[in-house]
């Protein structure tokens, strides 16, 4: 497990995995360990088998928030942004204050066009961190994308 979390690439997955068939570990634990290893997956591009863990990560602590999150990350790069909006909702009704959902539901949603939206969740997400400058950035980003689209009515 301790393999799983440090290493990265192929070798973080190949530990994931032995962790995984030793059968040593069970729920949160285990749910851990596949949220690490879709990590994994995710950064090689491998993003059905991402999804796939994270699904593995869900059956066996549903309210897993990071592991929401990174499935909507997932589903955000595939281009299912319906998928990926579902899942931030569901991490944000989790856990009100988990900031990085309010900013990738923001990117889903901008994505999708659903401007004002995104600008809620950029406010959201600039609030919970005031400190990360890309809060502001996004926000002003949509409301240049709103003013273009109101003006040219």
């Amino acid at each position: 497990m301790d393999a799983c979390a440090r290493q990265s690439g192929d070798a973080a997955i190949a530990a994931c995995s032995r962790a995984i068939a030793s059968g040593e570990f069970r729920g949160e634990e285990l749910a851990q360990i596949y949220l690490n290893r879709g990590v994994e997956h995710k950064n090689k591009g491998d993003l059905s088998r991402a999804i796939g863990d994270y699904d593995s990560a869900l059956r066996l602590d549903p309210k897993y928030v990071e592991a929401y999150d990174n499935r909507g990350d997932a589903f955000l790069a595939k281009g299912d942004l319906d998928s990926a909006i579902a899942d931030y909702d569901e991490a944000i009704r989790l856990n009100p204050k988990f900031a990085k959902s309010y900013y990738n539901r923001g990117v889903a949603r901008e994505k999708k066009r659903s401007l004002p939206e995104a600008l809620s969740d950029f406010e959201a997400y600039a609030q919970l961190v005031p400190s990360d400058p890309d809060g502001p950035k996004s926000m002003a980003r949509v409301k240049t994308e709103l003013s273009a689209m109101t003006g040219r009515r």
